[in-house]
């Protein structure tokens, strides 16, 4: 369960986002990409993708896919960033959910500083946010970063120091 900080996270999240929309590729689409999927497969995982907003795609989706962030384009990152920040959030210390999840979330916030073309699609992603959402991207790390008992802090500190703080 989440804590009153976090609660209070996730209504900046809501607010921050409301209205985005999802994109045009879904989270079952962008798992078949990482799978390196045929076109038809990608099809028929779309299919799946039924949901218009991201606050409609179900937890469970985003447990089981969780590395799907990597695989979208920026609209579409753009389109599920906040419900891939609220379910970290919500599941950060349950014991019953992957671990990987929340990782992912704060990898896909984390600008690879060293290589040139990852650096410039994680620039090309941020960009799609604004101002709003900028914070709130950086409120959720600057909370992620402050919880000694989670075992992944230091890549949310080196994310608000690579980008993010600036925001905060």
């Amino acid at each position: 369960m989440a804590d009153r900080e976090a609660e209070q996270v996730i209504a900046l999240i809501e607010e921050a986002f409301a209205g985005v929309p999802r994109g045009m590729i879904g989270i079952h689409e962008a798992d078949v990409i990482d799978d390196y999927g045929s076109i038809e497969q990608r099809r028929e995982a779309a299919k799946l993708d039924t949901y218009r907003r991201w606050q409609d795609i179900p937890d469970e989706w985003i447990a089981r896919h969780d590395s799907a962030l990597c695989f979208f384009d920026p609209p579409s990152w753009k389109g599920h960033i906040p419900a891939c920040m609220r379910w970290a959030l919500r599941y950060l210390r349950d014991p019953n959910l992957p671990g990987l999840g929340t990782d992912s979330v704060i990898y896909s916030l984390s600008p690879d500083l060293k290589q040139r073309d990852l650096r410039e699609h994680s620039f090309e992603r941020y960009a799609q946010l604004n101002e709003a959402q900028r914070f709130v991207c950086a409120r959720f790390l600057d909370y992620l970063s402050r919880q000694d008992d989670w075992a992944d802090v230091t890549t949310a500190v080196r994310a608000l120091d690579d980008y993010w703080r600036q925001y905060l």
